[in-house]
């Protein structure tokens, strides 16, 4: 049964959302309601809706967290890197590309961790520069860290 939208805003209200019970009940309704809320000045709300979405596994889900890893806002682009390992890797290459050139290193290192056993070329080559650009020692060492061999 899908959910209502003032049972959503409740769900999300929580502290800490029970994202996997209210995963099944959403419809496209739901994630159109998420869309809404991602985009608000309510971050906490909006950074929890992006999570959301990411986990639906959705075309619009995707497109969320997508616009999500372009916010000026910093929480809601790391809500967008904490999700997107929960997308079709070609959904994930993308905000991958983008995210990993974030100035700031949590969303770094979130990238980094989603996508680290990536076959794309393009990101292996970021990171290859990131390995040895990175002001970051914990960032070096992380791509170091990767199980599969730099080019």
């Amino acid at each position: 049964m899908a959910i209502s939208e003032k049972d959503l805003l409740l769900a999300l209200g929580n502290e800490e959302p029970r994202y996997l019970e209210i995963l099944p009940k959403l419809d496209e309704k739901a994630i159109a309601i998420l869309s809404v809320l991602s985009k608000g000045n309510d971050t906490m709300m909006a950074t929890k809706a992006i999570f959301l979405a990411g986990l639906s596994k959705t075309l619009s889900g995707a497109v969320i967290v997508e616009t999500a890893s372009k916010s000026a806002v910093k929480l809601k682009r790391i809500a967008a890197a904490s999700a997107m390992e929960h997308l079709p890797e070609e959904k994930r290459e993308k905000i991958a590309l983008k995210l990993i050139d974030d100035a700031d290193i949590s969303i770094q290192k979130l990238v980094i961790r989603a996508t680290g056993n990536s076959k794309s070329v393009k990101l292996k080559e970021k990171f290859t520069r990131l390995s040895k650009e990175s002001p970051s020692g914990y960032i070096r060492e992380l791509i170091s860290a990767l199980p599969q061999p730099m080019p």
